[in-house]
This record gives structure tokens, sequence and C-alpha cells, in this order.
């Protein structure tokens, strides 16, 4: 059965890629007239236009790890061990430590100058 004149011309209809806002939102095709659309202006609606559109993501995080996450990435981070020094740190007969995992305090004389230095400084 050869095909109506209705359907050639269904076939050979431009798809508009570019039309405006409320063309897409409608789902008609948009004639892409400029400044509003002439779809739009015949049915007496406000066309939204033709520029680029930015979308937000869900929520706080938009991408990676914690994206959707509805509450700050701070508090979705699992809390930091309370330990602060490795195995090696301890008793690895390095000059920086006292041998039981903390690091070496600064004697009081090299703090003095220290901080002498710096209020000469300004």
């Amino acid at each position: 059965m050869p095909p109506t004149e209705k359907q050639k011309d269904i076939s050979h209809r431009h798809r508009s890629f570019k039309g405006c806002w409320s063309c897409k939102k409608r789902r008609i095709q948009c004639d892409e007239a400029r400044p509003a659309c002439q779809k739009c202006c015949s049915r007496g609606l406000i066309c939204e236009g033709y520029e680029i559109r930015l979308r937000w993501g869900a929520g706080i995080a938009s991408r990676g790890k914690y994206s959707g996450a509805d509450k700050p990435v701070k508090e979705s981070i699992p809390p930091r061990s309370k330990r602060r020094w490795s195995m090696r740190d301890k008793g690895d007969g390095s000059p920086s430590g006292d041998g039981d995992g903390q690091p070496a305090l600064v004697s009081q004389p090299l703090m003095k100058g220290i901080a002498s230095a710096c209020l000469l400084w300004f």
C-alpha cells in the first residue's frame, strides 16, 4: 500500500533539537522563531527562550562518592581514627620521639629563642 500524503509529510518533518524550553516541556515541535517562537505566541503562552539552563544536582554533593547526599559532606564522612601515630613511629630508633609514639617536645630555651626572633622581626 503506497504511503498517503499525510504519512509522507510526517516522514519528512524536520525535528527540532534546539527548540524553546516551553515547546520542549510540552513535547511539541518548535518553529525556533526569535525572540519568541510562534507556537507559544499563537497559544498565548510565555516562550521561555533558547538560552542554556543550568541544572543543579540533587542534594549537597552532585558528583563523586557522596553524590545525592542530603547532609553536608563533612557530616557524611566517617570519623577519623583517634590514633595519630603509626606503629612504625614507635621505637624505630629515630631521635624525634621519646619511644612511646609521641613526638619529642622542643626544649624551652629553643622556644624562647624562636619567640624573641619572631618579635624582633616585626
